[in-house]
C-alpha cells in the first residue's frame, strides 16, 4: 500500500512517498523524496502567504514524484499534509463529568469528556491532536479509566493547536488549486517524536528542538506524554539574513557562507582571519538568542532543566551549524544529541539524506499508520492499462496481379513464366538467341557475308523475363577466349 505526504515549510516544499503493509504499518518504505525551493517569501514563519506561488512549487514538485518508476501505473489522488508553523503551540486543559449514579466508565463517557475539553479551545484555533495527561474516578487517579466504575471522572489533557488561517491556506493550494483530496494531517512535531524518539526519551523527560528556516519548535515530553510545543519565531534563515546584511552580498552567497565557515559557538583551534571572526560574531550573536529562547521554554512549560533527564534531541537543518550542539550544551548542561530515525523506517533510495529529511520522513511514518484504517481516504490509484483497440479494415481490390504468385506451379512442380516478345523489348544484340549472329558481333571473329535469311529479325520464343541466359553465356566464353589468345578487347 502507498502513502504520499506533503510538508510545506518556510525554504522548501516536499512531496514523498512510502510503501507500508497494512496490516503492519509501523514498518515503512522511503521510495521517493521530491523538493522545490520556495522563494519570494511565498511562505513566511510556516504559513502560507502567496498560494498561487506555493501551488506551482508543488505541482513541480507533483509533477516529478509522478514520473518516478516506484509509481508507474499508479495516479495520485491525495496527501497527508504536515501541520507546523509559527502558531502551531499546546493548551492545557481539563474537564470533569459528573454521573447521576455509579455506573461502567466506557469509551462513551471518555469521548465526552474530551469533547468538553475541547470546548474550552478559542474558536480561531484549530484542533489537531488531545493528549490525555491523567484520569482521576472518584478523586482517585487512574492510568487507564475505561473499564473502572465511578460517579465523577474528569482528566487533564494537552491539546495541540494551530490557526485556521494555516489549514485554510493548505486547503486552497491542495484542494482547489492541484484538486488532491487532503487525506488527513500530521503534526510536524509529534510526528518526529513518533519516528525518533522512544520510550528511553519520553519516560523520563525529554525536549525535541526542530531548528528550521524561520521557526524552531519546541516539544516537551515526560511521562510518555506530550506536555508542552511552542514554536519560536526565529531560526537559521536569521543568521543568513545577517550575514547577508553585515557582509554586503546576496542570501545565496550567505547561505554558503553560513553553511561552509560560519560557527555557533567560538572554535578555539581555528585560525582566525578577520572576516572569519566577523562572520563567527554575527553568527554567534544570533545563535545565542535562538538557544536562550529555546532554554526559556522549559521555564514556560513548568519543568526545569534538571527535569528532562533524557537531555535534548535536536533535528532539522538548522541543527547543522557548526558547533550549535556545543552551544546547546554550554547553555542547557544537558546531554544534546541527534535524532536519528527508528529502525523500523526503512529508505530504499540510496539518494536519501535521512538527516535532511526527517521531517517529511516522519509524516510518511505517521501518515501510514493512518492510511492504514480501512476507512482513510486513499492517496493514490491503480491505473487499469487500456485494452489495444482493435481496427477493422477493408481488404483492398486487386488491381494488378504480381508476376510471381504462389500458384505460379504447374502439377509437375515447373514455374510459369509470363511470356514475353522478343520484338517488344529493345533491340540490343546482347538480348539476341541467334548464335550466328552472336559470334560475328564479338571482336576478333571473322565478319562473314550474310544471308537474307540470317539478316531476319529473330524468331519469337519463349524466354525468362524475354532474354536467354545461354546467349549471354555464350558471349563471356567469347570474351574470356579473346582476352587469352591476346586479342585486343575494346572497350
Amino acid at each position: 500500500m502507498l502513502t504520499i505526504s506533503l510538508e510545506i515549510g518556510s525554504s522548501a516544499v516536499k512531496l514523498a512517498a512510502a510503501s507500508f503493509d497494512p496490516e503492519v504499518p509501523e514498518a515503512v518504505s522511503i521510495l521517493a523524496i521530491e523538493e522545490e525551493p520556495l522563494t519570494n517569501n511565498c511562505v513566511r514563519y510556516g504559513r502560507i502567504q502567496n498560494v498561487e506561488d506555493v501551488k506551482t512549487q508543488t505541482l513541480a514538485a507533483l509533477q516529478r514524484l509522478m514520473q518516478r518508476p516506484e509509481l508507474k501505473d499508479h495516479n495520485i489522488t491525495g496527501v497527508y499534509t504536515s501541520i507546523g508553523g509559527r502558531s502551531l503551540m499546546s493548551v492545557t486543559t481539563s474537564a470533569c463529568l459528573e454521573i447521576p449514579e455509579e455506573r461502567l466508565i466506557d469509551e462513551d463517557i471518555i469521548d465526552r469528556l474530551q469533547a468538553d475539553a475541547i470546548a474550552k479551545i478559542p474558536q480561531d484555533k484549530e484542533v489537531y491532536e488531545i493528549i490525555p495527561l491523567g484520569y482521576k474516578i472518584n478523586g482517585i487517579s487512574t492510568p487507564r479509566p475505561i473499564g473502572s466504575y465511578g460517579s465523577k471522572v474528569s482528566g487533564d489533557f494537552t491539546v495541540v493547536v494551530c490557526n485556521q488561517l494555516n489549514e485554510r491556506n493548505i486547503h486552497r493550494v491542495v484542494k482547489e488549486r492541484l484538486n488532491l483530496d487532503i487525506c488527513g494531517f500530521t503534526v510536524r512535531p509529534l510526528a518526529i517524536a513518533n519516528a525518533c524518539l522512544s520510550i528511553d526519551d519520553t519516560q523520563p523527560g525529554c525536549m525535541l528542538v526542530d531548528f528550521g528556516a524561520e521557526t524552531t519548535t519546541v516539544a516537551i515530553f515526560k511521562d510518555q506524554a506530550l506536555r508542552y510545543i511552542a514554536t519560536i519565531p526565529l531560526g537559521s534563515a536569521h543568521i543568513t539574513r545577517d550575514l547577508a546584511a553585515v557582509l554586503g552580498t546576496t542570501n545565496e552567497k550567505a547561505e554558503a557562507i553560513k553553511l561552509s565557515v560560519a560557527n555557533a559557538y567560538p572554535d578555539n583551534k581555528a585560525i582566525s582571519s578577520t572576516e572569519q571572526i566577523e562572520i563567527d560574531s554575527v553568527s554567534q550573536s544570533r545563535a545565542y538568542e535562538i538557544v536562550a529562547n529555546v532554554m526559556a521554554t522549559i521555564g514556560y512549560a513548568g519543568y526545569e532543566p534538571a527535569d528532562l533527564r533524557a537531555g535534548i534531541i535536536v533535528t532539522g537543518r538548522g541543527s547543522k551549524l557548526r558547533n550549535l550542539i556545543q552551544l546547546i550544551k554550554e547553555q542547557s548542561r544537558l546531554d544534546v544529541s541527534t535524532a536519528t530515525l527508528n529502525k523500523s523506517i526503512k529508505i530504499t533510495d540510496a539518494a536519501i539524506n535521512p538527516s535532511d529529511n526527517i521531517d517529511i520522513i516522519s509524516a510518511l511514518y505517521a501518515s501510514s499508520q493512518q492510511a492504514a484504517n480501512p476507512n482513510a481516504t486513499p492517496c493514490v490509484e491503480q491505473l487499469t492499462p487500456a485494452e489495444p483497440e482493435i481496427i477493422e479494415t477493408e481488404t483492398p481490390e486487386t488491381v494488378n496481379e504480381p508476376v510471381w504468385r504462389n500458384d505460379n506451379y504447374d502439377d509437375d512442380d515447373k514455374p510459369n513464366y509470363i511470356e514475353a516478345d522478343v520484338a517488344d523489348l529493345p533491340d540490343d544484340n546482347l538480348f539476341n538467341d541467334d548464335p550466328e549472329t552472336d559470334e560475328e558481333d564479338l571482336p576478333g571473329n571473322k565478319v562473314t557475308k550474310k544471308t537474307k535469311e540470317s539478316a531476319k529479325p529473330a524468331k519469337k520464343t519463349k524466354t525468362n523475363n524475354g532474354f536467354s541466359f545461354s546467349g549471354i553465356m555464350n558471349k563471356v566464353s567469347a570474351l574470356i577466349q579473346s582476352e587469352s589468345d591476346g586479342n585486343d578487347i575494346d572497350d
